[in-house]
């Protein structure tokens, strides 16, 4: 991608937010973070101001990240590991682990689930259903491998992460998180086990 282009993308979606042209949540932090994951990437490590982007460009920009309360963890530092190895001793309890995890939730999380779509009820339902027999499936991994507490733990934080927009694949990145519903029914699930296996 042109340079140029990254920072007339960055300062678009800081307009957009700034005059309320983008309004929703969730829209609200993919902007900021696209903007900040452009504009980082149109500054290569130089600090601002530099060339096109201006330090009225940065404040604006850092501002309305404070504003929002837009959290910048898990921006491209973690790397995506394979799921066999989610749950080994050197993993578990890592960042990566919850990045990847956070990933995988991320892809399931289609509109049809996130009940954007015309489809009936029913199959949101049945979509949502599936979505958490999937991260059910995450925690018997953990279980299997001698990971109950730690491997749980690490599923619930991808799951926060998920939820607060942390974590997101592009394709998911403007959808509305789960219910609060779904995210209770997941978490006392997994918060019961943690505390069985002490």
């Amino acid at each position: 991608m042109d340079w140029n282009v990254l920072d007339q993308r960055a300062e678009q979606l800081v307009t957009l937010v700034k005059d309320g042209h983008i309004s929703d949540p969730q829209r609200i932090r993919w902007a900021l973070r696209e903007a900040y994951r452009d504009s980082r990437q149109f500054l290569d490590g130089r600090p601002a101001p530099y060339s096109f982007w201006a330090q009225s460009d940065e404040t604006a920009l850092m501002d309305l990240i404070a504003q929002h309360k837009v959290s910048l963890k898990f921006f491209d530092e973690n790397t995506e590991i394979p799921r066999a190895d989610w749950f080994t001793p050197e993993n578990v309890s890592s960042e990566d682990t919850v990045y990847s995890v956070g990933l995988a939730i991320s892809r399931l999380w289609t509109p049809l689930a996130a009940g954007v779509t015309d489809a009936e009820l029913a199959e949101v339902t049945q979509a949502r259903g599936a979505v958490m027999t999937s991260i059910r499936e995450f925690g018997a991994e953990a279980d299997a491998a001698g990971q109950t507490a730690a491997g749980r733990r690490a599923i619930l934080e991808a799951m926060s992460a998920f939820q607060q927009g942390d974590i997101r694949t592009p394709e998911a990145a403007t959808l509305p998180s789960m219910p609060d519903w779904m995210f209770k029914v997941i978490e006392g699930t997994f918060q019961k086990r943690i505390d069985e296996a002490g």
